[in-house]
């Protein structure tokens, strides 16, 4: 069974490995011819987040690509959660992500997301007999293969139960990022 997971896991690195490589290399090939182009786009991206409440309607418009482009990510949903296995409170986060690629699977390695709470990372969940509604640990492991969506929850252990939370997906070997600030509902 360890060598199976050994594998496994040398594989994917393999894989992560690869993707960085070829997307460090047209990344650097289409700065240069389009440098302008990708500071207008990463403008509004860069401002802050607004700290009045959100609505349902303002995460649905948090969305954004992230690795240069390969992949369209959606933020469908942040909640207040039930309790992780050690009984800390959690948030849920739903996600959609699309591969904007024409001929290669997703590499999870492409992208980051990240949810702080006073300017702090929070920690993944951990969840045994309660789960969030749509949650399932796998999920996000799952290739999605070009043109296709997958959407997945993600849990994360609060800091404090009442202030807002901020949700940053960034593409790993790339510099687009997009964030946003949600109250916990």
């Amino acid at each position: 069974m360890s060598i199976a997971i050994t594998l496994g896991t040398q594989h994917l690195f393999a894989k992560a490995l690869n993707s960085a490589a070829e997307s460090l290399q047209s990344s650097v090939s289409a700065r240069s011819t389009s440098a302008q182009s990708d500071k207008a786009e990463s403008a509004p991206a860069e401002k802050p987040a607004n700290t009045a409440a959100k609505t349902a309607s303002d995460a649905e418009a948090a969305e954004g690509d992230v690795a240069d482009g390969k992949y369209h990510i959606k933020i469908t949903s942040v909640t207040k959660s039930v309790a992780d296995h050690e009984s800390k409170p959690t948030v849920a986060v739903g996600l959609e992500v699309t591969n904007n690629q024409k001929d290669k699977e997703s590499n999870i390695f492409d992208y980051r997301i990240q949810v702080f709470q006073n300017g702090v990372e929070l920690d993944s969940a951990i969840y045994f007999s309660e789960k969030p509604e749509g949650y399932d640990a796998t999920d996000m492991m799952k290739e999605i293969q070009p043109g296709g969506t997958l959407g997945f929850v993600k849990g994360y252990v609060l800091s404090d139960e009442t202030s807002p939370v901020t949700v940053k997906i960034s593409g790993t070997f790339s510099g687009d990022k997009f964030s946003k600030e949600f109250p916990l509902q």
